[in-house]
């Protein structure tokens, strides 16, 4: 589920009546910004039965909405084209120390919720960054200042998912492969990676899967 910071995902959905989804073109998009309005995720894994789940914090980057009513959303592009006015809620914006404490509240009731489920040692942590170069090129994907406080803000994060889930359960593809695609199909960007990046890390998906958890019961 594409769209969703963990502090909304974990939050707490609002009442207030709001544009129609419709306003949305994209189908994927009304999906994607629906899901995370109504909080469906949290219902999707209490009733789905998974082998693994991927967590990938890339989509942290977004700002968070803060409606009168105590609901909680988030403040992607796609959310935007829902026409909502910016009156309507105060932004959290990223990396600020607020935005990550939200984050920490997030991933702690994400964590409760893994537990309820009994599904915390199906979870994976993909340790994405933001990336400087891009392939073949002397062009940056953005300043270097902004992508430091980005990945300042991550490393605290992995920092406190470390003290959840085992060193074994986090993927991170090789430093030659952070570099960002000049032809990718969504346009040059610190997280639109070249293709051998995703190769890459399937294949340590596919490795870290056919590991025993050290969380499995013992016999």
């Amino acid at each position: 589920m594409a769209r969703s910071a963990l502090a909304s995902f974990c939050g707490r959905a609002t009442r207030a009546e709001l544009p129609p989804y419709t306003n949305i073109a994209s189908a994927f998009q009304r999906r994607m910004v629906q899901a995370d309005v109504e909080k469906r995720g949290r219902r999707w894994l209490a009733e789905q039965h998974f082998d693994w789940l991927i967590y990938d914090p890339i989509d942290e980057r977004l700002p968070l909405a803060d409606l009168e009513d105590g609901g909680v959303l988030t403040v992607s592009q796609e959310f935007t084209r829902l026409g909502l006015s910016p009156a309507r809620y105060r932004q959290t914006s990223f990396p600020s120390e607020e935005h990550f404490e939200r984050w920490v509240a997030g991933w702690e009731t994400f964590m409760r919720l893994l537990d309820n489920h009994g599904t915390r040692d199906r979870l994976i942590v993909h340790r994405a960054e933001w990336v400087l170069r891009v392939e073949g090129s002397d062009q940056l994907t953005n300043e270097p200042e902004v992508i430091g406080r980005a990945n300042a803000w991550l490393e605290r994060a992995y920092a406190r998912m470390a003290e959840d889930v085992p060193a074994e359960r986090f993927i991170a593809v090789s430093e030659e492969q952070q570099v960002a695609d000049p032809a990718h199909r969504w346009g040059v960007s610190p997280f639109h990676y070249v293709e051998s990046y995703y190769l890459e890390f399937l294949e340590e998906l596919a490795r870290v899967t056919s590991t025993p958890s050290r969380d499995a019961d013992l016999p």
